[in-house]
């Protein structure tokens, strides 16, 4: 699938690149949402870009003119997506990613309809492979420009020569330079498609290879998840919802990885294609877990725009799974069948994917309308309630809700919203909110040392947010710079679903650092006798809490074992 040779590319594309950079320049650098004619520029600026890349991305020399179609086709829609939400409030960042995402997946069926047909998936997979090969490589090309300039700027410096360190303190030089190296090492790596075959087939070598340990793993996980149960994974991990996302595309990709364009360059090792059936297996409880913690978070905090994101990730990944579940019971057709899952499966996500990047779908909306449901029926009180989510996450919808809360609200919400309002940032808003948080100082109990809370260490306890439950008991050492404190980890707002958390903290000089500790508590679960054990996980947490609230903890000596070499210690401890 090579392309007619184009001499002239790598420098019409970098005198493409450098106007672009020159045009978003003077459109966008130091623009301001107040000024006039806001969203005209952004809405021309991101249609300048979007082109310039689409272009560069997939024209050629005998068909340039479909390709300047096909990119002001795109750069068309994407500027109109973006104009059109910019009059309703500034893009979610998801909003953007869904543009990107829509925008990765339509080239390479452009790009397929050139050679032989926008269906042929060994077409589509070589282009898709390229083109995410080829950017990441430009970009590095760019950042490899930046540092080569500055340290051309640095030794012509030191002999007295200045004139290029201060061309590169300009304003426009970072533009120009980024359009110019990207334009050139797009241009140039267009122009060598035997060398970027090349990196697409090491990159799926390595991928295929990671498939075996990544479906062993997955595969494991999956079989003790039963055994250990999902009130373990919910309670010992504060990223499960990530974790889980992250562990589901690197199946996807792997699995793929194997699988490649068609029979002939598939893999055809055993193992490698067992590993990619186990990955395929795997994918759909993957995704179904996934939706499980999402809405374990909704129950508890309710719905946000980033969880109804996340939901509909989720959903996707679903889809896939259980096609390629479906897949992965064809015996004979398994690899056939992923790809033309992968086919149809991409046309969806392009499609729901420029969707909701419109305003058709608002999140916020739905966000704001869930999160006043549990501040009227008393799920979240007053003191809770996240007003700056409501000002700068949930867009217009938010504030207008918080003027219309400030004729129901008690005084106390209406002044927090008033300082939130008056911030004018999210992040203005998080330290006025920090500030105004009651001081938790008198709900710590020092059970030794000096009997007092150490300077500082309240301020980070607050900032980690523990201490506002029931019971809140801290531990110093000897010399009173490390800390450990024991308090009440609740899943809800009312106190439900509590359990003992023990975190610690450790003085640096003159500030306390929190360093989290996971506690593991299902381990100690798993290693009581029989006779001992309760019933559930939960029934042992229940258990804990009300022992501490009994008072039954206590902080005990502990003696372990050490090698010693020459009267040093070195190594772990034994217990």
């Amino acid at each position: 699938m090579h392309s007619t040779p184009w001499p002239q590319r790598p420098l019409l594309f970098t005198v493409l690149g450098t106007a672009c950079a020159l045009g978003l320049y003077s459109l966008i650098d130091n623009i301001k949402p107040l000024d006039d004619g806001f969203a005209q520029r952004i809405a021309l600026a991101v249609a300048m870009s979007t082109f310039c890349l689409v272009f560069a991305v997939v024209s050629r020399r005998d068909r340039w003119p479909g390709a300047t179609l096909f990119s002001l086709t795109a750069a068309g829609v994407v500027a109109g997506i973006s104009y059109w939400r910019i009059h309703i409030d500034w893009p979610h960042a998801f909003n953007f990613m869904a543009l990107v995402v829509a925008l990765f997946i339509a080239a390479p069926f452009y790009q397929a309809s050139l050679h032989t047909q926008w269906r042929n998936y060994r077409a589509l997979h070589h282009h898709a492979w390229s083109n995410a090969v080829i950017i990441p490589l430009g970009l590095l090309f760019v950042a490899l420009t930046f540092a080569m300039a500055y340290l051309l700027a640095k030794l012509f410096e030191l002999v007295g020569i200045s004139q290029l360190q201060d061309w590169l303190r300009m304003d426009i030089t970072p533009w120009l330079l980024s359009g110019a190296a990207l334009g050139a090492s797009l241009g140039a790596l267009r122009e060598h498609d035997n060398i970027i075959a090349s990196s697409q087939k090491l990159v799926q070598t390595v991928f295929s290879l990671l498939a075996t340990p990544l479906a062993i793993g997955l595969g494991g996980f999956l079989l003790v998840l039963p055994f250990t149960g999902l009130d373990t994974l919910w309670n010992n991990t504060r990223n499960t919802s990530a974790t889980l996302f992250a562990c589901a595309l690197a199946a996807l990709v792997f699995a793929n990885a194997v699988v490649r364009d068609d029979a002939d360059n598939q893999s055809h090792s055993r193992i490698l294609q067992l590993a990619a059936r186990l990955l395929a297996v795997c994918l759909a409880p993957l995704a179904l877990i996934t939706a499980l913690a999402i809405r374990l978070r909704v129950e508890q905090y309710g719905w946000t725009p980033d969880r109804l994101w996340a939901t509909v990730i989720s959903s996707l990944l679903l889809c896939y799974g259980l096609w390629y579940l479906v897949s992965a019971l064809r015996r004979l057709q398994f690899n056939e069948s992923i790809r033309q899952a992968n086919t149809v499966l991409a046309l969806l996500v392009c499609a729901l994917a420029t969707v909701l990047a419109t305003p058709l779908f608002e999140f916020g909306k739905v966000s704001v309308k869930d999160q006043l449901a549990r501040l009227n029926d008393g799920r979240v009180s007053e003191d809770k309630f996240d007003v700056a989510a409501m000002a700068f996450d949930y867009g217009p919808a938010g504030r207008n809700a918080l003027a219309e809360l400030k004729e129901t609200a008690t005084p106390e919400l209406v002044t927090r919203m008033e300082k939130v309002l008056a911030a004018g940032s999210r992040r203005a808003a998080n330290i006025i909110e920090q500030q105004e948080r009651p001081d938790i100082s008198s709900r710590i109990i020092v059970m030794n040392g000096s009997g007092i809370v150490p300077t500082g260490l309240a301020d980070t306890i607050q900032r980690t947010g523990a201490c506002t439950h029931e019971y809140c008991y801290l531990f110093l050492s000897e010399k009173e710079r490390d800390a450990v404190l024991l308090n009440q980890l609740c899943m809800t707002d009312k106190g439900e679903n509590c359990r003992p958390d023990v975190q610690r903290y450790r003085l640096h000089g003159t500030r306390w650092s929190h360093e989290y500790h996971n506690n593991k508590l299902h381990e100690v679960f798993e290693a009581l006798p029989d006779e001992e054990r309760p019933g559930s996980t939960k029934a042992f947490n229940e258990l804990l809490n009300d022992a501490v609230i009994n008072g039954k903890f206590e902080l005990r000596p502990v003696q372990r074992q050490q090698v010693f070499i020459n009267g040093v210690p070195v190594g772990p401890t034994l217990p």
